[in-house]
């Protein structure tokens, strides 16, 4: 069987099968060099945040479900770099606004 790896930063988005018969296209969102763009789960979270803690710059990424797969909707360090579809996300949750509160309040290092 063929090796199928590819570099995905070479596209602009990726279609997944997430069940039989049931397609999402996603764009591919710049990763930050250390998140992955999906990823296949078991768990049942809808949205959830990951942190690569840096005392510096720590940078965060937030994931959306789809199907049996967990997909990068945006990875951010600044405000300024929260997608729409993130902020939409952050925004309908109190959890994930009080995570951020510092970084959406432009106080990063609290």
């Amino acid at each position: 069987m063929k090796n199928t790896n590819y570099d995905l930063t070479t596209f602009e988005n990726v279609t997944l099968r997430i069940a039989p018969g049931e397609y999402h296209t996603f764009p591919l969102v710049d990763n930050k060099g250390v998140f992955t763009h999906f990823y296949e789960t078991q768990d049942e979270t809808s949205a959830f945040i990951r942190l690569i803690p840096d005392v510096n710059n720590p940078i965060y990424a937030l994931y959306k479900k789809y199907g049996k797969f967990q997909i990068l909707i945006c990875a951010f360090s600044t405000k300024d770099e929260i997608n729409a579809e993130a902020m939409k996300i952050i925004n309908c949750s109190e959890p994930f606004k009080k995570t951020l509160s510092n970084l959406l309040n432009g106080r990063m290092h609290e």
